[in-house]
């Protein structure tokens, strides 16, 4: 996106299938801005009926242009009836610019895939990525120094699309596309999983 100051929009989910009570949302530093420093954000839970409404708009007379990651869904998916993969929809998206006119959006996202990308055992907590976001090789480091024999790279649609097969916490990210992706890592019998954004040029 080019000139933005602002954007908002509709996020819709299916409750019956999304525990409404463990809904949250994050908003991270992200190209549009730091909320709390040069942006702020808002947002309206309807987590009953599967409607969050959301904007985030900066606070510094300075539009920015960027792609990315601006928001994460946070939400715990009932799997009793074995579902592994679910939609979230994303309807009437709005962005501004400085003097508050419309931004004209060619190809709005409209709704993003959910696949599980769990397995026994997996842990989120214990392991630390850096630098976040990443252009050239990413690092890693696990809880109580153990070593990994393994490591890879999913990208948002669960597909593994690059793996390692040795010792080591480091891994060269240059040729994936900017965007957000998942680093699986094995230690022993345990494994980890981290978020990372690689950065565009």
């Amino acid at each position: 996106m080019n000139n933005i100051y602002g954007i908002a929009f509709t996020l819709v989910f299916n409750p019956d299938l999304i525990d409404p009570s463990s809904v949250n949302l994050e908003w991270p530093n992200s190209w549009l801005g730091a909320p709390g420093v040069n942006a702020i954000t808002v947002d309206k839970k309807f987590v009953e009926e599967g409607v969050i409404e959301v904007a985030i708009t900066r606070i510094d007379s300075n539009p920015v242009s960027g792609f990315g990651e601006i928001l994460a869904f946070i939400g715990i998916i009932d799997d009793v009836l074995g579902k592994h993969e679910m939609t979230i929809e994303i309807e009437k998206v709005r962005a501004i610019q400085f003097n508050e006119g419309l931004v004209s959006l060619r190809y709005p996202q409209e709704s993003v895939l959910i696949s599980s990308l769990s397995e026994p055992g997996i842990q989120t907590e214990g392991i630390t990525v850096f630098p976040n976001p990443a252009s050239d090789n990413l690092n890693w480091t696990l809880a109580g120094n153990k070593h990994t024999s393994y490591a890879a790279v999913i990208d948002v649609n669960g597909r593994t699309i690059q793996e390692q097969f040795e010792t080591g916490a480091q891994l060269s990210i240059c040729s994936l596309p900017a965007g957000m992706y998942w680093l699986k890592v094995r230690s022993g019998d345990e494994v980890y999983m981290a978020r990372f954004v690689k950065a565009g040029l």
